[in-house]
């Protein structure tokens, strides 16, 4: 999560989250990239971040899913906050050893290593199947 935009998101309703983050992506560093207002926070603590911003009261352990295609070289954690603030709940997918890709799908790029263990489109699509917007 960029810096500068944190100061922007402490008011107005809580927010379900949804991070998927590369180890090894070179373009938004898994561990933060500090730089005077223009930084990024590291995926940890975009989580944290988040978990506390929409309140949440329960965070589970770190899963390891389900090494679908051991042959792409990466392996994908999953660790969620629930029971937050008007069902706002956070969900971080750690792709470990994965760059920086759209999980399960080749894009033809050189961005690093893309894991096939999770489909990003999938992923996506249940987190906002979960958590819809009521109409405004």
């Amino acid at each position: 999560m960029p810096e500068y935009v944190a100061p922007y998101c402490t008011d107005g309703e809580h927010m379900p989250v949804l991070i998927i983050q590369g180890t090894a992506d070179n373009v938004v560093p898994f561990y933060g990239m500090p730089r005077q207002g223009l930084g990024y926070m590291s995926a940890a603590n975009s989580l944290l971040y988040w978990t506390r911003q929409n309140e949440c009261a329960t965070s589970s352990g770190i899963d390891m899913l389900e090494d679908v295609d051991p042959d792409d070289g990466a392996r994908v954690l999953l660790q969620t906050a629930t029971d937050c603030a008007n069902g706002a709940d956070v969900m971080f997918y750690g792709v470990y050893y994965g760059g920086h890709n759209y999980p399960g799908h080749a894009l033809g790029l050189d961005l690093g290593t893309t894991t096939f263990d999770i489909d990003a489109t999938q992923v996506i699509w249940e987190f906002f199947k979960a958590h819809p917007r009521a109409a405004e």
